[in-house]
């Protein structure tokens, strides 16, 4: 068995998920990828997270759909189980992966697949194991497909009555408004570094609790990323604030506070007080 690590996307076209059963290649050569080899799938952008293991199914075949005009297109296809799959936002950052040789981004960037070495396998495999262990406590984490718009807040009963919320839903938001805190302008990794990364709450504008049953959610209009301290804010008065309110006030108490604040109205600047409520990154 060979193992690989595979570029999936663009950091101009970035990917929120991928649940295709197959795996593109666009070289005109026939890729190394064979039968039982092991691929670790990378999306590039702002995360730099690889996200999913599979194995390969079946040799390269060449993709009948194929058309050199069309931004994307690959040549060849190789058939894909997956053994590990999570929202691009919930992976593991590539620079974690334990490595000896230069990084690992910018080798598959330039060749769209490479070869790992054992350690560096073995590594990415373990990381990603322990995520998808955190990530199981949700009931989605691997269930939904990739429509436009996602269900969310279909009732269940287990020992209390709770609220799905969709994995995939939080990862389309993210990746569309970032890790940033629409309210106060914090970014965890600006002030942790990789601890800090891919760590950010989302904020349902309509709250799913007060509405019972299933329905469709657009993930870009109807969710919102704030930090835990403003998100906190949002739920201590009832109905919860908007955050275009709570981010007025925070800026009228700033400009009372620090004669210095900018008068813009702009998000403010993070600061390390900001954000410092605990927990794990939650949809509510």
């Amino acid at each position: 068995m060979h193992t690989w690590l595979k570029l999936i996307g663009s950091a101009q076209d970035p990917i929120t998920e991928w649940k295709e059963k197959h795996v593109g290649f666009r070289k005109k050569n026939m890729p190394g990828v064979r039968t039982g080899d092991h691929l670790v799938l990378y999306a590039p952008g702002d995360n730099k997270h690889f996200f999913a293991l599979a194995e390969a199914t079946g040799d390269p075949e060449r993709d009948d759909n194929y058309d050199e005009k069309v931004p994307g297109s690959c040549r060849w296809k190789v058939s894909v189980e997956y053994l590990i799959n999570l929202p691009v936002a919930f992976g593991v950052n590539i620079d974690e992966v334990d490595t000896d040789r230069r990084p690992l981004a910018r080798s598959v960037r330039q060749q769209s697949h490479i070869n790992l070495y054992p350690k560096e396998y073995e590594s990415a495999k373990s990381k990603l194991q322990e995520k998808a262990a955190r990530c199981t406590a949700s009931p989605l984490a691997d269930e939904l497909s990739t429509p436009e718009k996602y269900p969310e807040g279909a009732r269940r009963t287990v020992t209390i009555n709770a609220y799905e919320r969709s994995p995939q839903a939080r990862a389309a938001c993210i990746a569309r408004h970032r890790n940033i805190c629409a309210v106060c302008g914090f970014n965890f990794a600006m002030v942790y570094g990789t601890l800090g990364e891919g760590f950010i709450h989302v904020h349902h504008i309509v709250p799913i609790a007060g509405i019972g049953a299933e329905y469709e959610i657009d993930p870009i209009v109807d969710l919102t990323p704030v930090c835990p301290n403003c998100h906190a804010m949002i739920h201590r008065n009832e109905p919860p604030l908007t955050v275009e309110y709570l981010r007025s006030r925070l800026h009228e108490t700033k400009k009372d506070t620090e004669p210095s604040a900018s008068p813009n109205g702009g998000p403010a600047t993070p600061s390390a007080n900001s954000g410092a409520l605990e927990g794990p990154p939650s949809v509510s």
